[in-house]
């Protein structure tokens, strides 16, 4: 079997990292939008847990795709997700060599996966940062945040 083949077949075959990490990163990112709402913190903060938000919502759009999009049936770009389907879908079952599609598809996914793996290594950190300004200025604790962390 081809090499990239192979490793098509190993990198489905295993759980992708930033999907697990993915989900709760946005459901922190929104309890931490409802907590400072909710708290006499200065407003600034708020706007920043938008833009941590909207970073995470714009990972998840690469990985997967826009939903509304999607919906629509208007079209909508080629995903990571679209791209590993189709070169996993069509190597399947293959004695020969992958097409030159399923090789470009594999390696684009993959060039786009590492940067948005990148991204999410980054925006986690941050945010790491960013709960410690918000336990200084007293917002409720949010899924994710403990205190003294």
């Amino acid at each position: 079997m081809d090499q990239r083949c192979q490793g098509i077949s190993a990198w489905c075959s295993i759980p992708r990292p930033t999907e697990p990490s993915r989900r709760p990163l946005k459901t922190r990112t929104t309890a931490i939008r409802r907590a400072i709402a909710d708290s006499a913190a200065d407003i600034k903060l708020l706007d920043e847990a938008v833009t941590f938000d909207r970073r995470v919502t714009e990972i998840q759009r690469a990985l997967r795709g826009d939903e509304t999009l999607r919906g629509l049936e208007s079209g909508s770009p080629s995903t990571i997700q679209s791209r590993v389907n189709s070169a996993a879908a069509g190597a399947r079952g293959l004695t020969g060599a992958p097409t030159g599609t399923q090789q470009m598809n594999y390696t684009v996914a993959n060039d786009e996966l590492n940067a948005e793996a990148a991204k999410l290594r980054s925006l986690e950190g941050e945010l790491r940062r960013f709960e410690q300004q918000l336990e200084a200025a007293g917002v409720p604790y949010t899924p994710g945040r403990w205190p003294g962390q």
